[in-house]
């Protein structure tokens, strides 16, 4: 609640000076600019900072935490998990990248074509690398994101007198 407060209270402010006349200084190279800000962070993200344990880096050590629910499975080796975690995040960027220069390509018969390949680059990476991922490397662990089997609310009260409610407990 509090931060709907404090954005409220930026927004009015932004309108009383009138900020939307600054939107003229704003260049595609600066929105170019802070895409490849964003777009470092997550990579950094991805591949992990040696000071902490996270990230593709740490997959590489075998006594990281990743590993513990497979430690009892003897067909389990971290090696092979981290190398293609590895080539999957690499692959998928460098996909990703190579789709997104199809704009301008020779490639595909027109523009429309090469225009949706393009808007479309990440999103098809991703599906791409996710196919690698299940179909081609079925025996080979890699860590995903731990998704529901059905959608619902994830705050859940623990008895049937619970009074709670979301933002506030």
């Amino acid at each position: 609640m509090r931060g709907a407060l404090w954005v409220s209270l930026f927004l009015v402010i932004a309108a009383v000076v009138d900020l939307n006349k600054f939107m003229k200084h704003a260049t595609r190279f600066t929105d170019e600019i802070f895409a490849m800000l964003i777009s470092f962070i997550f990579i950094c993200d991805a591949l992990g900072n040696p000071l902490s344990p996270i990230g593709l880096f740490w997959y590489f050590q075998e006594s990281h935490k990743s590993h513990d629910q497979m430690e009892d499975n003897p067909d389990f080796s971290h090696f092979a998990t981290a190398f293609l975690s590895v080539i999957l995040g690499l692959g998928t960027t460098g996909l990703a990248f190579r789709l997104r220069a199809f704009k301008h390509g020779r490639f595909l018969p027109n523009n429309y074509w090469r225009d949706n390949v393009s808007n479309f680059a990440v999103v098809l990476s991703i599906a791409f690398s996710t196919f690698v991922d299940a179909v081609v490397f079925p025996s080979v662990e890699t860590e995903s994101l731990n998704v529901p089997d059905t959608f619902a609310p994830t705050f859940e009260c623990c008895d049937a007198n619970c009074r709670l409610s979301f933002p506030e407990e």
